[in-house]
Formats: C-alpha cells, structure tokens, sequence
C-alpha cells in the first residue's frame, strides 16, 4: 500500500510538472523578447465570448498569437522610448488607478448583487398592437401648445373605434406614423418612452387613452390588440436583457449612493448653503476635508456657463451640494481601495496600464496620411446616390452639394486613414522585431484550449 501510494503522489507531482512546463512553452520569439503559451491563454481567457467565436481556424489562432505578440513588442519599443516615465502618461496612470479602484467598489457595491429572474420579465409578456396620434410640443409658443393639448383631449372623447381614429390619424398627425394610419407597431413595453410605457398598462383594447406627454409631443394612443409572448421568446432578445440589466443597476447604484450619503462623517450645513456669500464658511465637511460656499458657488456658476442657465431652485442647490459630499466619501473609499492593493486591483490596473501605453505609443508613432481634395470628391462620387440622396415628402429627389457635407465625408476618411495608418505600423513593428510563430506550439495552443 505505501509502494501504491507513493507512486500515486509521484503521477500527481508528474502531472502538475507537465502541466506547469507546458504552459511555459515558447509559442513565439522576437529580437528583444519571447511570448510563453500561457501569455496567449491568459489573454484569451479574458475574451469575451463573441470574439471567442470569431477564433476557430489555425489561421485566426496564428492572427491572435500575432496580436498577443505584437502588444509585447510595443510596450517593449514604448519602454525603451522612455514613454513610461513620461509626464501625460504618469498622469494619465493615476487617473487609471482611480477608475480601477472605483470599478471595484461598484463591482462590490452595485454589480455583484444584479440578480435577473423570470419575474422582471412579467411585465414584458404583453405585446401591444398600438396606434397613435400626436402633435408637436417643440414650439415656443405655450397658447398653440394648449390648444394642441384640448384638441387632442376633446379628440379622444369623440374616437369609438380603430376606423376612426385611423382617419383622425392620417387628418390630423404631427407625426411621420400618421402617413400609415396612427400605426406604430406591435410592441412590447420598453420601446417606447416611459410615459408611453405608463399609458399602455392602463389602457384597455379598443379604448383611447388621455393625452399623454413625451419628448417627441403630445399623444392619445390607442391599442387594438393584445398579445402574450413566451418567457423563452423573452430570453432571446439581448436588448431587453440589457435593458434590464441597466435599470437594475441604476437602482442599486443608486441605493448605494443613498446609504453613503447616511454616512455620520458627512455633515451639511444647510441654512449657511442658501446664502450668496463667497466667503470660506464650511459647507461640507467629511472627516478632515471641507468644501467651503465659495467652492459651492464657484461650482453653480460653473454648471451655469456664465448665466446660460438659471440660478438653481433651494432643491437643486441641496442635491449638488449632496453629490460633492457625496463624492468626497468616494474619493476617500477609492484611496483605501488603492492603499490595499487587491488581487482584483492589481489585475485591473495592470490591464488599464497595458492598455494606456499602447494607446499613448500609437498616438505618438502613427502617421496619418493627408486628407487632399481628390480623396473628399472621390469619395462624394463614389457615395453620392447612397449617402447623399434622399426622397423627400412630397416625392422630390434631393442630393445634397459637396461642401455641404464636406465635414462628413472628412471625418469619414480620417477614421479610415487612421486605420490604415495602424495597420502599417503594425506589419513594420511586427517586421523590425522579426517575429517568428511556432508552428507546433500553435497546435499546442489549439487543443489546449479546444479542450476547456
């Protein structure tokens, strides 16, 4: 028995040994340094999982490894250009380890506790065949905005029917769904703005609704069927799920920033708050930091752009102040997130580190070409019937002229120079550093990973 035993520790040992060697595998080498297997399969695991769809044939995996190869080689050119010690970068660095630590408060905070079961999308189930009719509210002048409201009022008390309102629809619309009848559509909540959304649950078939207010105008609604969908369908549409997923983490963030803000560090002097005095009396304290009512002040004028905007209510005044109390607490909490140097922080930061030295070399390497006037009136030719003409109203084909979509076509071809540019100086990186992939341990690379 301890012969058996010990020969099962020694496979044991063996295997742990095969397996930590093989992770060391050399998948690719360059002048000034090499890339192990077990780079290229911890940068894989951190993909999502539709670019690790995109990753399939030997071919894509060879591009991955190429890519994981080429981001060592420019940190490697950005250390040696001295890139790390540079001023912009040392300060973009600090705002980076601020944005990680706050990331992973929220994540503790908020993210974490995001829980979706099927009962979130109880409300979703319906589908609603929906007509409307609306009038703009996006005029200044409030006597026709009344009138507009009164019209549509006394209108829905005289509608009985789908006909009916389907003529009023087309006779007196605002709206580009009054040319089909009032008809939106069949859809489910969600789609439309809140208040909508407000409406449609309390309305019954065959009914108008009141008038109802959006950012758009001034609505009556009418809904002519409703239908039920399956929770599976539910399930399949990603933009519900993220919908969702979004409100959740409003509301918890949110209630997290309603607890902080409980704090007993947190004072707020509110009576000193409403006056007008630039002067240095404490408004917001927390622990040994203050903010004083000429920083609050200074902040409301800020907020005003010079009198743009009006002087705040008392009520939007308290929620200011509340918010830079509130992100004093914050800043504190980011500093002890920072000071502790999580495993979760570490990672973090190292990836954002990663990612800005990239980004700032690239910004100082790549060479755009020159945007000439052939290139923009090349690209209006080329585009003119599918970007630049349109069909009007009244049925009129309008093209519009180059220069008044100069602009446009300019932005457009800086983004594709700009892509063009890297592409370049990636092949000439990748060149210089005379990368070469193993091909053997590519497979390597291939079937470990097939086998996860």
């Amino acid at each position: 028995m301890k012969y058996n035993y010990f020969f099962y520790v020694f496979l044991f040992v063996l295997f742990v040994s095969c397996n930590s060697t093989s992770s060391k595998l050399i998948i690719a080498k360059y002048d000034s340094g090499i890339v192990n297997l077990e780079d290229v399969i911890d940068s894989y695991r951190i993909l999502s999982d539709s670019d690790k769809s995109k990753i399939k044939t030997k071919d894509e995996y060879f591009r991955f490894v190429r890519k994981v190869a080429l981001e060592k080689i420019i940190i490697d050119n950005a250390t040696k250009d001295g890139l790390l010690n540079d001023a912009t970068f040392m300060s973009k660095l600090e705002e980076a380890k601020t944005n990680a630590s706050y990331d992973i408060l929220k994540k503790k905070n908020v993210l974490d506790k995001i829980n979706i079961t099927e009962a979130d999308y109880n409300k979703y189930k319906k589908i609603y065949e929906v007509y409307q009719i609306v009038k703009r509210n996006d005029i200044l002048d409030t006597n026709k905005l009344e009138q507009s409201k009164k019209f549509l009022t006394k209108l829905s008390k005289e509608i009985k029917d789908l006909a009916s309102f389907k003529e009023a629809a087309k006779k007196y619309s605002d709206d580009v769904t009054g040319a089909s009848e009032g008809f939106v559509g069949k859809i489910r909540l969600g789609i439309m703005e809140e208040e909508i959304d407000k409406a449609l649950e309390n309305i019954s078939i065959g009914k108008v609704s009141g008038v109802v207010e959006s950012s758009v105008g001034y609505h009556i609604i009418f809904v002519n069927s409703i239908e039920q969908i399956s929770f599976d369908d539910l399930l399949k549409d990603k933009n519900l799920y993220d919908m969702i997923y979004k409100q959740k983490e409003e509301k918890l963030e949110n209630d997290w920033y309603d607890s902080l803000l409980k704090n007993p560090a947190l004072k707020i002097d509110k009576k000193e708050m409403k006056s007008k005095k630039e002067d240095d009396t404490p408004i917001i304290t927390y622990k040994d930091k203050t903010i004083t009512r000429k920083e609050v002040l200074k902040t409301v004028d800020n907020l005003r752009q010079g009198g743009a905007f009006p002087e705040p209510t008392e009520e939007e005044l308290y929620s200011l102040v509340k918010n830079m109390g509130l992100n004093l607490i914050l800043q504190d909490m980011v500093k002890n997130e920072s000071s502790d140097g999580s495993k979760d922080f570490k990672e973090k930061l190292e990836k954002e580190r990663k990612f800005l030295i990239i980004n700032e070399y690239l910004d100082k390497h790549v060479k755009m070409a020159d945007i000439k006037d052939e290139d923009i009136k090349k690209f209006y030719d080329e585009n003119i019937n599918t970007l630049f003409t349109f069909k009007m109203d009244d049925g009129k084909i309008y093209t519009q002229d180059m220069e008044e979509v100069k602009k446009f076509i300019m932005q457009k071809l800086e983004s594709k120079y700009i892509q063009d540019a890297r592409y370049d100086l990636y092949r000439k990186l990748v060149d210089e550093a005379h990368l070469n992939i193993d091909d053997k341990i590519l497979s390597v690379l291939i079937e470990k990973i097939n086998k996860k």
